[in-house]
């Protein structure tokens, strides 16, 4: 990925700008904890898709295992759910346990606790590997002075608190990102490799870390080669651990993993990706995650997301070792496309997408500056009158799309609107995310935010700030 940045402004031109730029950032910092704030008290006391409501269902399908039972019979694991802690009215889809079995197995030691005490536990852990992870990243990404700032932000944000309210594993599969890309930066291939076993947790949204990440390193045939082994011995080993815990129960995960499929976006329908945009719409694609819109965007989504695979492995071919910030750019980029296409992704599964939004901002948010921040803010404002404020009708939310569009083409070409699209994707991310209890509209505008920031991060300025460049 191109880093050129812009030209420097006069000392006075910077000056001028700084007390705007101070004020928008705290505006952003005002809006998630704001924000924060206001959604948690919505979650307590404990609901049916409320508080822990993933966690229960991972807690309960341990439970049954744990005394020889099949996690997924809708009865059973409804019983063991409702054993762990009782709701007068449950949602249907949380009964649905879709994981591999061995990771309910793995997860006994922590249902050995009851469910409030292990459901601290975990989120604790979360909490612990988020901020590792936030740390180590942004450390080699050249984050100084605004490090701690970041530290105390990212956990507090709406993406990540969800996870947490949940009881969502996407924490640790940061974290886990996060150190296989450490190891493979600091030479240890192998060790990365087997580290991103990891992706086992959630194969259908994290499959890609690993043929992304042996493509980063190819032009080190041995280091690419490595990795594949380390990845390959590890999965070796969670397939023993499979077959000799749980084998008898994959045929049952892959029956209900079918059905589910076929009707997750009936519901379910706060998800992250295009298609749950593409089912609002007239004649929408349906049949869950297999309609023919949902996989043609897959299958487009999928070849950009190989282009720049493929482009950044070239550079790296052609140049020295590759910068950490490359090396990031190359795997997670394209990771991020795959998040904006997946059929089954939710909004706290967009924690995975961090790594690209550090890159979008700069080191120390450098690129949050100039006259296209202060645009940014009004357009984004302007957007929080349709939601969540309601003042303006709906029909205007696809002209403030198209605003922001032609604003980060708009920022490519003429330097004055510098940062523009960086500061759209990142207040959208911050603002436009939308989980029950908090829906307005029919359907989620998350993927708005996703497919704000994956444009900035896939298109950059060039060293002269005149035309686009693709990575």
């Amino acid at each position: 990925m191109s880093t050129a940045a812009l030209p420097a402004a006069p000392a006075s031109q910077r000056r001028a700008a700084l007390p705007p730029r101070r004020l928008t950032l705290l505006l952003m910092v005002g809006a998630i904890a704001g924000f924060a704030a206001f959604a948690l008290p919505h979650f307590l006391p404990a609901q049916p898709y409320g508080l822990a409501d993933d966690y229960r269902v991972f807690y309960a399908a341990s439970r049954v295992l744990a005394h020889g039972g099949n996690p997924f019979d809708p009865a059973t694991i409804h019983a063991a759910e409702q054993s762990a802690d009782f709701y007068p009215q449950v949602q249907p889809s949380l009964d649905d346990y879709v994981n591999l079995p061995v990771v309910a197995w793995a997860m006994r030691p922590l249902t050995a606790l009851p469910f409030w005490a292990s459901y601290a536990v975990f989120t604790a852990a979360g909490v612990a590997a988020l901020l590792g992870a936030i740390a180590m990243l942004a450390r080699d990404l050249g984050w100084r002075r605004r490090a701690p700032l970041l530290l105390l932000l990212v956990p507090l944000s709406w993406v990540s608190l969800l996870g947490f309210l949940s009881g969502q594993f996407d924490a640790l599969l940061l974290a886990g990102l996060v150190l296989s890309l450490r190891l493979a930066i600091r030479h240890r291939p192998a060790a990365a490799g087997a580290l991103s076993a990891l992706v086992w947790v959630k194969p259908d949204l994290t499959w890609p870390v690993v043929p992304l990440l042996a493509l980063a390193l190819w032009p080190d045939v041995r280091a690419a080669l490595r990795l594949l082994t380390g990845f390959a011995a590890a999965s070796a080993g969670l397939l023993l651990l499979q077959l000799a815990t749980t084998a008898s129960l994959l045929p049952a995960w892959w029956h209900h993993l079918t059905l589910f499929a076929g009707r997750v976006d009936r519901v379910q329908p706060d998800l992250a990706g295009l298609t749950s945009l593409l089912r609002a719409l007239p004649g929408g694609a349906g049949g869950g995650l297999t309609g023919g819109r949902t996989l043609a965007l897959v299958a487009a989504g999928l070849a950009l997301a190989t282009a720049i695979a493929l482009r950044s492995a070239r550079a790296a071919a052609r140049g020295a070792a590759p910068e950490p910030r490359h090396l990031v750019a190359a795997v997670c980029v394209p990771l991020a496309l795959w998040l904006l296409v997946a059929p089954y992704a939710h909004p706290n599964d967009d924690l995975l997408l961090l790594p690209v939004v550090l890159l979008v901002l700069g080191p120390d948010a450098a690129r949050l500056d100039g006259a296209g921040l202060r645009w940014a803010v009004l357009l984004t404002c302007a957007a929080a009158l349709v939601w969540p404020i309601g003042l303006l009708p709906v029909a205007v939310a696809p002209l403030l799309l198209a605003v922001a569009v032609a604003g980060v083409v708009a920022g490519r070409r003429s330097p004055g609107l510098a940062g523009f699209g960086t500061a759209v994707a990142v207040l959208a991310m911050v603002l436009l995310p939308a989980v029950w209890p908090f829906h307005v509209l029919a359907y989620s505008l998350t993927p708005a935010a996703v497919l704000l920031l994956c444009a900035e991060a896939v298109i950059r300025p060039t060293a002269g700030g005149s035309a686009a460049a693709l990575l």
